[in-house]
């Protein structure tokens, strides 16, 4: 997630982080944290909700916990993945924040928090152990491609992939543009898998891995080839 952006210029996807007027879901069974700093969106807090809606759910990329809560408020179980701290030299440590907006919205008991980079915790995850999987990691394209094999591998059948900032190029962070490689990654992916176009909700990206039959075997696949890629 970023917390402030700049729009380069004109275009369907405007890179910007939204201001909300106060909303009241129309799903009442979902929370939205409007109050915590977060470039996603009430419509891309809301489909997450829909998609996690008793599942088991694994979530690449925290920040300070706007997605988190959403999750939570209708995921059976959400493990939440972020190092809290690196990145740019002036990034904020968002570990206290972030377990502080669990308590206040009451979901920390639905969230178990892992403390370290993707590639170090998600290894530990058996195959096929989650029901939805939410991408909002580090943004540049080797990173997105390892989170989307690791991601892939531990989802289930009929499971869905979502990536945040699809469509989007990239920010401005003060001076320096950093460009984004979600939606390369993701089309990429999708080639190799035979799946389908993605749908969309603002910059929110969701596949499903199909539940079954031969459509499931080209599936993994596609994993497969797109893992050995990045060798």
């Amino acid at each position: 997630m970023v917390p402030s952006c700049t729009d380069p210029g004109p275009g369907p996807i405007t890179n910007r982080v939204r201001l909300f007027r106060r909303r009241t879901p129309a799903n009442p069974e979902w929370v939205f944290a409007e109050d915590v700093l977060s470039a996603v969106t009430f419509a891309e807090c809301e489909r997450l909700a829909e998609l996690a809606h008793e599942g088991r759910v694994l979530e690449l990329g925290s920040y300070y916990g706007r997605s988190t809560v959403p999750l939570a408020s209708t995921a059976a179980t959400v493990h939440s993945v972020d190092p809290h701290e690196g990145g740019p030299s002036d990034a904020p440590r968002t570990l206290v924040p972030f377990l502080d907006n669990l308590e206040r919205y009451g979901m920390r008991e639905k969230v178990v928090v892992h403390v370290g980079a993707s590639t170090d915790v998600v290894r530990l995850f058996r195959e096929d152990s989650f029901d939805l999987v939410f991408i909002d990691a580090m943004h540049q394209r080797p990173e997105v491609d390892v989170d989307v094999v690791l991601a892939a591998r531990c989802l289930r059948a009929g499971g869905a992939l979502a990536l945040h900032d699809y469509g989007r190029g990239g920010v401005w962070v003060g001076d320096a543009w950093h460009s984004f490689g979600v939606t390369e990654a993701l089309d990429e992916f999708l080639g190799l898998t035979h799946g389908r176009a993605p749908d969309l909700v603002d910059t929110l990206a969701v596949v499903r891995s199909p539940s079954g039959g031969d459509e499931l075997g080209a599936w993994r696949s596609g994993v497969a080839a797109f893992a050995t890629a990045l060798r």
